[in-house]
């Protein structure tokens, strides 16, 4: 009887331990599906926030305030499931497709201010609109203000996602250049405009990528510095920093083709390249 006690007593901790481990899997698998859910919470909202960064026309610097603040509310709201790096530099991008008059005093006070070693090197957004608004927006003529129109075509859903943004966060309309839907059936019917839309759209996804991730290799995306890159291709073509970064050539001593340099030069021009100060 004894021993038939002992049975049932082992028996019934088993399945004890059994029950525990259930348990426990489904909350790793719940915390797991829980951390999936709010990063692909977070992408979609910082993608809404990104574009209103590119599409920002300059002239209204409140509506560039309540992008912080929201960025702020970003932070957060998802605290512990995001990497603060991917915002404290997101900002960054509202300094760039400015006419050349504004676009030397921006490089003058990032070169200034931001680079490593500088006073805003690892300076929060708020920090740095606010520097950026008594170095540079308060000391250019008001006519330098306004930053040249980007054209940006998106899914119907994002361009509402869009406007209820700048709707909730209370921002004029007129402080942002338009955003454009994408016409499912034209974009059907010509693949060459689906195919330019694409690309486009990846281009901005890299430079938002590398703002708001200084840390990145600029080719590969690999935790590490360009110049200790470990997938640097002979054909300096087959790299994407060669097409992105200006500083290519000089860290690795490649030549980038014809069309990387031009697609360079265009970059500088509109000043996406600040996304590699």
């Amino acid at each position: 009887m004894t021993n038939e006690k002992k049975k049932e007593g082992a028996k019934r901790e088993a399945r004890k331990t059994q029950d525990i481990e259930m348990v426990t899997e489904v909350a790793i698998e719940s915390t797991n599906d829980r951390e999936l859910q709010l990063s692909r919470d977070f992408q979609s909202e910082i993608s809404i926030i990104d574009l209103m960064i590119v599409q920002w026309k300059g002239t209204d610097f409140r509506a560039l305030e309540k992008i912080v603040w929201e960025l702020n509310k970003l932070r957060l709201t998802y605290e512990g499931a995001v990497n603060d790096q991917e915002l404290n530099r997101s900002i960054v991008g509202a300094f760039s497709s400015f006419n050349p008059t504004a676009a030397d005093a921006i490089y003058s006070w990032q070169k200034d201010y931001l680079k490593l070693g500088k006073p805003l090197a690892h300076a929060s957004n708020k920090e740095i609109i606010k520097s950026f608004h008594e170095n540079v927006w308060l000391k250019i003529n008001a006519c330098y203000h306004r930053r040249e129109m980007r054209i940006q075509v998106v899914p119907e859903e994002e361009r509402n996602a869009f406007l209820a943004k700048v709707n909730s966060m209370r921002c004029d309309i007129d402080a942002f250049w338009d955003v454009k839907s994408i016409d499912e059936e034209d974009m059907a019917q010509d693949p060459k405009n689906k195919w330019l839309v694409s690309a486009e759209q990846m281009m901005m996804s890299y430079l938002n990528t590398m703002r708001r991730r200084p840390d990145l290799c600029t080719n590969c995306l690999g935790e590490h510095k360009l110049k200790t890159c470990p997938n640097i291709h002979e054909d300096a073509s087959q790299n994407l920093a060669a097409w992105y970064d200006p500083t290519f050539a000089k860290v690795t001593g490649k030549t980038p083709p014809r069309l990387a340099r031009e697609n360079l030069k265009k970059n500088k021009e509109v000043g996406a390249v600040q996304a590699f100060i």
